[in-house]
């Protein structure tokens, strides 16, 4: 449900339209994503063995996963260019045809079919996904951390009562609540090696060089929990984002949308996703262990991003 909620968020904006969760061209959407992100492909044995495809398979369901998603994009695309209007501009897609025909007689311009596609494609990728997993820490940190979830209600109690909707426009008044967001974002990791860049250039860096077009990774993980910076990270403790004073501060090596100027386009997106989102959630519902259940891992499944293990938990409306 909650990799539901997000990717129809992306949905209207990409494709001008929500999908109903009954649909079966969404739900088959939905699972070739799961299939994405829960393998590691950039780690696959065939990214280092590339000249021995026809032996090392295990990128094959990945890939036509990836085929499923891009197929959608590229019938999206067909049925937007077939019914465009310069003077009716619906989302993302048609504000993207519509610059291409304002480039036409541009040489050199990256406005093209192909660079819309795979832009869509990334958008949809990412803007669903990340969000999804980084609520399914959420509730298994909750769930973990009762006292923080009581906290977290408080604070929307004496802010928001039990009918206000949460908007953006609460979220200066509720730190405690922005600052267990950003620790969800630091303990979970949900990008904990980021997404490949290139290096432009030989570099040096602390005594190593790096020779130009070498692939490198962020590393969020190793930042977020590195002990010098923050101080016993196996410690869910979302007041370290918070001043002497009870305000939400930044910190300078939070990075969970990567960092430089290729960071997360999607960044303000996520941000605004990630606070309605645990918001309304904490808002209307006690999230708890099933009785008698057995405490749940904290520990990660690695693929392209960082989820927790399956767990269970049960849900009891707020009165």
């Amino acid at each position: 449900m909650l990799q539901q909620a997000s990717t129809n968020v992306v949905c209207y904006m990409v494709f001008g339209k929500r999908w109903d969760y009954t649909n079966q061209t969404f739900q088959n959407i939905m699972q070739s994503l799961d299939v994405v992100f829960r393998t590691s492909v950039f780690f696959l044995p065939e990214n280092v063995f590339p000249y021995v495809p026809g032996f090392l398979k295990r990128g094959d369901k990945a890939m036509a996963s990836v085929e499923k998603v891009l197929q959608l994009v590229r019938d999206e695309v067909k049925e937007h260019k077939e019914t465009f209007n310069r003077d009716n501009i619906r989302d993302f897609i048609d504000s993207f045809l519509l610059e291409m025909q304002n480039q036409t007689d541009l040489d050199g311009s990256t406005f093209t079919e192909r660079q819309l596609e795979m832009t869509v494609f990334d958008l949809f990728n990412a803007g669903t996904e990340t969000v999804s997993t980084t609520m399914w820490w959420a509730c298994l940190l909750m769930i973990l951390n009762p006292d923080v979830q009581n906290k977290v209600q408080e604070e929307i109690g004496q802010v928001l009562g039990r009918d206000s909707r949460p908007s953006m426009a609460y979220r200066s008044q509720m730190p405690y609540t922005t600052a267990t967001v950003a620790e969800i974002q630091r303990y979970g990791a949900v990008s904990p090696i980021g997404l490949p860049h290139a290096v432009p250039r030989d570099t040096e860096f602390y005594g190593y060089i790096i020779p130009k077009d070498t692939i490198v990774f962020a590393g969020q993980w190793s930042v977020h929990h590195d002990p010098e910076l923050f101080p016993e990270p196996d410690m869910f403790d979302p007041e370290r984002f918070l001043d002497d004073e009870g305000n939400f501060k930044n910190i300078e090596y939070f990075m969970p949308f990567s960092m430089g100027p290729r960071s997360c386009m999607g960044q303000p997106l996520a941000e605004v996703q990630l606070f309605l989102l645990f918001t309304n959630l904490m808002q209307n519902f006690k999230l708890k262990l099933p009785e008698g259940a057995a405490k749940p891992s904290s520990e990660g499944v690695m693929g392209i991003t960082l989820a927790p293990k399956p767990f269970d938990l049960v849900a009891i409306p707020r009165d």
